[in-house]
């Protein structure tokens, strides 16, 4: 049984027909979007001296296609958390007609484990928004953490971290369990994981889904040796261990060409691409290219 819900949502609950499938002209505008999100983003960083970076997918597609990967729907940065908070303030202050900024322990009834930067006036609503009104065109943003270079001690962060993950994982799916039990059909394996995390979730659905974010983002972040040699992405697509990484190959920058834009990219991006997918060049199969289920569009 595949336990890890992200890939089941991208890979099974993406053939469901109450998700829709983005036209290529679809895809355009919310890239078009996207870009503009992504300036938008860098004016702020670069006018307060904030660092940034493209990440994930978004850095794979600079590298190895100059801009996005052709299939991709979203866009991905990472920014050290003690760059982020000051960051928040000051889009906050240039930008709050236009964008929602959504931030874990912070916003009401929001469950996810990444920062998310929301164009308002526009509509990507996912499984995760079913409740949720501010579910415009988003950029992911996740906080680079300090981790510890003793080994024993980065065990019992990546223990915690995990365990975090767990819980808030759990407590979205009682959070979103109508729909979520709706999508199985017929698969039994699917069902009965889905109704495991339910019923995990049931168990600590006395707390509001804010404060096991906020539980979440503080144990992500309970490192505080700003000059440890290692970093991590707890969040990221390959959890604590596949995405930690050197401070030096991942929190100093070089340009790179994006769209014709130019956007900070990790100095190490080639040793944090191949950690992250391996043969980073090669084109992967079309059954393996990752995308979001959407259930409403509008830009």
């Amino acid at each position: 049984m595949n336990f890890r819900t992200n890939d089941i949502f991208k890979n099974v609950l993406s053939k469901d027909p109450n998700y829709i499938s983005l036209s290529e002209k679809d895809l355009n505008l919310l890239k078009s979007t996207l870009i503009e999100m992504l300036d938008d983003i860098k004016s702020v960083c670069e006018e307060n001296g904030l660092r940034y970076s493209l990440s994930g997918g978004t850095l794979l597609g600079a590298v190895r296609h100059k801009g996005f990967i052709p299939w991709d729907d979203d866009a991905d940065l990472d920014m050290p958390r003690e760059d982020f908070y000051k960051f928040a303030e000051k889009f906050k202050e240039k930008y709050k007609d236009k964008y929602w900024i959504h931030i874990p322990g912070k916003t009401d009834d929001y469950g996810m484990i990444m920062v998310k930067v929301r164009k308002k006036g526009t509509i990507f609503k996912e499984a995760a928004d079913l409740y949720n009104s501010e579910c415009g065109v988003s950029i992911d943003i996740f906080l680079v953490e300090n981790t510890y270079t003793n080994n024993f001690l980065r065990l019992i962060h990546e223990v915690l971290c995990t365990a975090a993950l767990g819980m808030i994982s759990c407590r979205n799916f009682y959070k979103n369990r109508k729909l979520f039990l709706s999508l199985t059909g017929n698969n039994t394996k699917l069902a009965l994981l889905f109704r495991f995390k339910t019923l995990l979730g049931f168990l600590i659905s006395w707390l509001p889904v804010r404060y096991v974010a906020k539980l979440a983002f503080s144990v992500f972040g309970m490192c505080k040796n700003g000059n440890s040699k290692l970093v991590v992405i707890p969040g990221g697509r390959k959890k604590f261990k596949g995405e930690t990484f050197l401070r030096k190959d991942y929190c100093e920058y070089i340009k790179a060409d994006f769209e014709g834009h130019q956007f900070n990219i990790p100095v190490g991006y080639d040793r944090i691409l191949k950690q992250l997918y391996g043969n980073y060049m090669k084109i992967p199969p079309e059954d393996k290219r990752e995308k979001h289920v959407v259930l409403e569009f509008k830009v």
